[in-house]
């Protein structure tokens, strides 16, 4: 009959142990919001990759595109800009910088 309590008395004190050291675990992970952090590749290299592709999609000179700075999202990266004749589009890398696609936004 002993048993019994001195087994829910054990597990009452290992449960809030085990959520501690859980609670402890998270915790130390890094957060990964949707906040801008520096670029693995450099922006130029993005950025002439990207103008490349604009002006051979959209068929106009590559002096006439405009970017933003890159933003990170989700374990990529965009650049945004638009063509001399407003065209807009977005370029995305991926977390090494490497060019992954154009689309027309």
């Amino acid at each position: 009959m002993m048993i019994v309590p001195f087994r829910w008395h054990v597990a009452g004190l290992l449960l809030p142990a085990c959520l501690l050291l859980a609670g402890c675990q998270n915790a130390s992970r890094p957060h990964h919001t949707s906040a801008r952090h520096s670029t693995p590749a450099s922006v130029e290299d993005m950025t002439s990759q990207c103008r490349d592709q604009v002006a051979w999609r959209y068929n106009t000179r590559v002096g006439t595109v405009t970017f933003d700075a890159p933003e990170a999202f989700q374990r990529s990266y965009e650049i945004r800009g638009a063509t001399q004749r407003r065209e807009r589009f977005t370029c995305t890398f991926d977390d090494t910088g490497k060019f992954m696609s154009l689309s027309m936004r």
